[in-house]
């Protein structure tokens, strides 16, 4: 099978093979573009395209594909320039007979993007989703039905591991080193997540305790700046550090920290799509979840703590650690048998055959 990924989105990017993607570092084009390609059959040929490539049409004419999947042809924000490009290639391939799959990873109905994506979905074969959320603002808008591919689980399976710091008193009382702090993670790459978790940063104090959250994302000034602010105000009952993010670094901060919080305004249609790939990697690297329940999060509901109040989640996880161990464990058997990179990798390949 000849595999045409068109690809675009926030950074320019080179023709050539999308199984280079999975290292890159925006996680929308490893979840969608480079995991799952690199998951296909060595049989399978694969071609990445920019629709800003020149002479872009003949290009992926003259490589004569049999599917096309559009995934990341329209930036976060606005240019003018980016959906004719993309509509441009899209019905080139249609006059072809190729057929088009439109991914859908994000909630691009509720921005400036909404006309374009609906555009280019009139025009497709078939529309994919990572969600059921998803799946369902997909079909209330266009009343299609969208297949459903989850987001593959990225890391290295570790254990479940969950030993915080004992009580104060029972420390003492056991003649042990005085308590270590307990270390909280947060990690994404946008002000738009980091606004929930900034919110939290007051309700984290826990009485007696010493609590140490670290805050791990791209290095973007705000964000720093913000984290700086929180420290000196509530340090030392709730101390925070910032930490840049990256692939390399993130495995060392989750084998670090006790638990992952991962807080989010439920309510905000952006929300309604998110995909579960944080808790996931989370849970994959043996770290106990505390999260707000976007609905992709609930699926994962015995496996981590989901809520509203996450304060509250902390606290019962600190009371019962034995449980905690025993979810985690749950959620990498469910992680094991639908998001390793092998199943997702042969769910896109069973959805493109039978798009041909």
């Amino acid at each position: 099978m000849k595999i045409l990924w068109i690809v675009h989105g926030d950074v320019p990017l080179s023709d050539g093979d999308p199984r280079l993607l999975k290292s890159s570092p925006l996680a929308g084009y490893r979840l969608r573009v480079g995991i799952p390609a690199s998951c296909m059959p060595a049989t399978d040929e694969q071609f990445l395209i920019s629709p800003a490539s020149p002479d872009a049409a003949g290009r992926a004419a003259a490589m004569a594909p049999d599917v096309c999947v559009f995934s990341k042809v329209l930036p976060s924000a606005p240019d003018a320039g980016a959906a004719p490009l993309a509509m441009a290639l899209a019905h080139s391939l249609s006059r072809n007979k190729v057929p088009l799959a439109v991914d859908i990873a994000d909630n691009y109905f509720e921005d400036f993007r909404r006309d374009d994506t609906l555009a280019l979905l009139r025009l497709s074969t078939a529309t994919l989703v990572n969600t059921p959320a998803m799946a369902d603002v997909v079909h209330d808008l266009t009343q299609r039905q969208a297949e459903v591919i989850g987001d593959p689980v990225e890391g290295e399976r570790r254990p479940p591991g969950f030993d915080p710091p004992r009580q104060p008193w029972l420390a003492r009382m056991l003649r042990r080193a005085p308590e270590r702090p307990i270390r909280l993670l947060w990690f994404g790459g946008q002000w738009r997540n980091y606004q929930s978790m900034r919110e939290i940063y007051p309700h984290l104090a826990i009485p007696g305790r010493t609590v140490e959250v670290c805050v791990m994302t791209s290095p973007l000034a705000e964000i720093e700046q913000d984290v700086a602010d929180h420290h000196r105000r509530l340090a030392p009952a709730v101390a925070l550090k910032f930490l840049p993010w990256s692939l390399a670094a993130l495995p060392g901060a989750l084998a670090d920290c006790d638990m992952v919080l991962i807080p989010n305004d439920v309510t905000h249609p952006k929300r309604i799509g998110a995909s579960a790939n944080r808790l996931t990697e989370s849970l994959w690297a043996g770290r106990f979840v505390v999260a707000s329940g976007v609905p992709s999060y609930w699926e994962f509901k015995d496996s981590a703590w989901i809520g509203a109040d996450l304060p509250a989640g902390i606290r019962w996880a600190l009371a019962h650690p034995r449980q905690v161990r025993a979810r985690i464990a749950a959620g990498q058997a469910r992680i094991e048998r639908h998001y390793v990179p092998g199943e997702i990798g042969h769910k896109w390949r069973e959805f493109l055959k039978r798009l041909l």
